[in-house]
């Protein structure tokens, strides 16, 4: 599970720094001999859950947007990285402006979320 806020559309820099220092050759995949394809290491992850919170509504991230983080994280990250990890994201949009019944609602998808992991 990755739990991190999107500043600008895209990841924090403590995070975007550790994909690009853990998630390496050799770790999350290797380079092919031929220029080729790289080919997956993280055979074993089965599942990724992301949480993130945005200051912007959801139209600006979807139709705006295209949603970079998530296309980052499932094409670049896990579908270069994985075989056959399964992306499951959830975004809380216009976090500035939170009351408690949103608070509330988005943690019970989290735990909804999460139930379904045990």
């Amino acid at each position: 599970m990755l739990l991190f806020p999107t500043w600008w559309f895209g990841f924090p820099a403590m995070l975007k720094g550790w994909f690009d220092r853990v998630w390496g050759p050799g770790i999350a995949y290797d380079h092919a001999s031929d220029f080729g394809p790289i080919r997956p290491r993280l055979d074993n992850l089965r599942k990724v859950l992301v949480v993130t919170t945005l200051g912007s509504p959801w139209w600006v991230d979807r139709l705006v947007m295209w949603q970079p983080v998530k296309r980052i994280m499932k094409l670049a990250l896990l579908g270069a990285c994985t075989k056959k990890s399964k992306l499951q994201f959830l975004s809380l949009y216009n976090s500035e402006a939170l009351n408690e019944k949103r608070i509330s609602a988005f943690k019970n998808k989290i735990e909804k979320e999460l139930s379904t992991w045990r």
